[in-house]
């Protein structure tokens, strides 16, 4: 454990109401928490941390779709010479802002596939569920690569954008995502001399004509 610098001021950091990945996220968040033992920390520089401290704890908990915390801020001076300061913060994180609106688009040759509109009615994240960043995340880039299993090798997310509205306290997801062509598996060719070829092509998951896809390849 690094001991603060001689003349240094002492500080402890207490975090309540959090735990796991939001702890986490907050802690690396907090600059008065990485900053704690820095060497020549001086009294006003802790109440500048302190005072930064609550900005910091809202932005860090948002991937976590908590827009509106309660943040019970508190800064105690040294009793004493030698003391410690003593920064506190308890924390309601309130209610998940829930997602009022999605909309995912496709366009280009695959915006009247009925196999993406499949895909899209799957997705991870729906209305009414509360908003979680890192799962939208991951939804979107799961989707991307179910489009691409399809056959639309080059598809690629074009727009994506989430809104949360504090007045109404909802989210608004939109994804749009442009399809690119869909390739399709041409002629195979079985290049042996062992077996017969009719007798191969039974086995063949892949038949010319159908949508490309490298898992099945």
């Amino acid at each position: 454990v690094a001991l603060p610098a001689l003349g240094a001021a002492l500080l402890e950091v207490s975090i309540k109401g959090l735990r796991g990945e939001q702890l986490q996220n907050v802690r690396a968040a907090l600059a008065i928490e990485r900053r704690r033992q820095e060497p020549g920390l001086d009294a006003e520089t802790i109440r500048e941390l302190h005072a930064e401290a609550p900005a910091q704890i809202a932005r860090a908990l948002q991937p976590f779709g908590y827009y509106q915390p309660e943040i019970d801020a508190s800064l105690e001076t040294p009793a004493a010479a030698g003391g410690s300061w003593r920064a506190s913060y308890r924390i309601k994180r309130g209610a998940p802002v829930p997602v009022a609106e999605l909309a995912i688009s496709f366009d280009g040759p695959g915006a009247v596939d009925p196999a993406l509109a499949a895909l899209a009615g799957e997705f991870e994240l729906r209305r009414g569920d509360a908003l979680d960043h890192r799962r939208y995340e991951a939804a979107k880039g799961q989707l991307l690569k179910q489009v691409q299993d399809q056959g639309y090798r080059d598809a690629a997310i074009r727009t994506h954008r989430v809104e949360v509205n504090l007045a109404s306290y909802s989210a608004t997801v939109s994804l749009g995502i442009d399809t690119g062509p869909r390739y399709v598996v041409g002629d195979i060719n079985l290049e042996q001399s062992q077996f017969d070829p009719d007798y191969l092509r039974r086995y063949l998951v892949l038949q010319p004509g159908e949508p490309y896809a490298g898992s099945q390849l």
